[in-house]
C-alpha cells in the first residue's frame, strides 16, 4: 500500500514537473520566433527601406545640380567644357543610384515603378543631350526655352514625379513593417504575460495539491 502511494505520488510529481518543463520551452521557443521575427522587421526597415530610399534622395539631388550646371554653362560659356564635364559626371551619378536601387529587394509593384523611373531617366537624358548641343551651338534662347518650359522640362516633371512615386510607396511599406512588428512585439508581451501567469498559478495549485496530499497520507502513516 505504501509503495503504490508512493509511486501514484511520484507520478504525477514527474508529469507536473514535465507539465511546466513544457510550458517554459513553449515560452521560450515563442520569445525566440517573436524576437527574430522583429529583428527581421528592423533589418528590412534599414536594407530594403533605408538605404533604397537614400539613393533616390541622392540621385535626386544630382538631378538639380544638374539643372543648375546647365543653367551655368549658358550663363558663362568661358566654363563650358568644365561644366559639361559636371553635367556627365552628375548624369553617371544619376544613372549608377538608379541601377543600385534597381538591384535591391523590390515589391512587384516597386519593380513596376522602376521600370518607369528608368524610362523617365532615359527620355530625359536624350532631351538633354539636345539641350547640350545647342548650347554648344549657341542657341542660349532655345535652351533656356527647353529648359524652361520646353520638352526637357516636361521629362523633368515626370521624372520628379516618378522619383516621388517610389519614395511614397517605400514609406508605405516601411510604415506597414513597421506596423507589423509593432503588433508582434505588442502580441508576444501579452501573450508571455498571460503564459507567465498562467504557469505560476499551476506551479501554486500544484505545490498546494500535492504538499497536502503528501502531509495528509504522512499523517495517515504516523497515525497507523
Amino acid at each position: 500500500m505504501q509503495v503504490t502511494w508512493s509511486k501514484r505520488v511520484g507520478t504525477r510529481l514527474m508529469i507536473s514537473f514535465l507539465l511546466i518543463a513544457f510550458i517554459i520551452l513553449g515560452v521560450a521557443l515563442y520569445s525566440l520566433w517573436a524576437t527574430t521575427r522583429i529583428n527581421n522587421g528592423v533589418d528590412s526597415m534599414y536594407s530594403d527601406r533605408l538605404l533604397p530610399d537614400s539613393l533616390l534622395n541622392e540621385a535626386g539631388i544630382h538631378v538639380y545640380r544638374l539643372r543648375s550646371s546647365l543653367y551655368k554653362s549658358i550663363l558663362f560659356p568661358e566654363q563650358q567644357p568644365t561644366l559639361d564635364a559636371e553635367i556627365r559626371d552628375h548624369s553617371a551619378e544619376i544613372s549608377r543610384d538608379v541601377a543600385d536601387y534597381a538591384r535591391r529587394a523590390l515589391t512587384p509593384q516597386e519593380q513596376g515603378m522602376v521600370v518607369v523611373l528608368q524610362d523617365a531617366w532615359e527620355e530625359y537624358q536624350r532631351e538633354l543631350e539636345v539641350v547640350l548641343d545647342q548650347i554648344a551651338a549657341g542657341d542660349t534662347a532655345g535652351a533656356l526655352e527647353q529648359i524652361g518650359a520646353g520638352t526637357l522640362a516636361e521629362r523633368r516633371t515626370a521624372l520628379d514625379r516618378a522619383f516621388d512615386a517610389l519614395l511614397e510607396l517605400s514609406q508605405q511599406i516601411a510604415l506597414e513593417t513597421h506596423t507589423t512588428s509593432h503588433a508582434t512585439l505588442q502580441l508576444s508581451i501579452t501573450l508571455l504575460a498571460v503564459i507567465t501567469l498562467g504557469g505560476l498559478t499551476l506551479s501554486v495549485i500544484l505545490g498546494l495539491y500535492f504538499g497536502r496530499t503528501i502531509a495528509h497520507n504522512l499523517e495517515r502513516v504516523t497515525a497507523g
